[in-house]
């Protein structure tokens, strides 16, 4: 894995990820091109696979690949977004995991869904993520517990559309 660059992440096909914090808004996804720029001392948004213009913080990636979801989630990438850091409550910047689908050509997102969203009352982001045995696993900087998302056992994914994760 290459050093040096902020959260890097091997899709399949030897693609590259990163996330990249801005400066002050549009904190991107973005594919790793050999002797290019990727923001910083232009357009963050010039190889963005996906921004935010509002800062979200994503500090972790992670692709499910081996299994421990159901298979129309493989090579679906997760990103956890961190927040503002010490602000209560429910917040519309951060304090979630998204769910992003990256498209055929590797150039954009085909899709992007709310995976993990924070909804108690005290401060919470989270912060480290990876994939294990079990499912999903992902640290919250706030309380320092390790937390997990495993599917329902009893969950028809060719049915049911809602509460498919515990």
């Amino acid at each position: 894995m290459l050093k040096g660059l902020e959260i890097p992440l091997e899709l399949p096909g030897e693609i590259l990820i990163i996330s990249i914090n801005g400066p002050a808004v549009d904190d991107v996804v973005a594919r790793v091109e050999a002797k290019s720029n990727h923001g910083w001392y232009g357009d963050m948004r010039t190889k963005a696979l996906f921004w935010w213009h509002f800062c979200q913080a994503p500090t972790a990636l992670a692709f499910m690949q081996d299994g421990q979801f159901h298979k129309k989630f493989h090579d679906e990438l997760f990103v956890a977004l961190f927040g503002n850091a010490y602000k209560k409550g429910r917040e519309i910047k951060g304090k979630k995991i998204v769910k992003m689908r990256i498209n055929k050509e590797s150039t954009g997102i085909s899709s992007y869904d709310e995976f993990v969203t924070y909804i108690g009352e005290g401060a919470a982001s989270p912060c480290g993520l990876s994939f294990g045995p079990e499912g999903l696993y992902f640290s919250d900087l706030h309380d320092g517990n390790i937390y997990l998302v495993k599917p329902r056992k009893d969950y028809d994914f060719d049915k049911e559309t809602d509460h498919v994760f515990e």
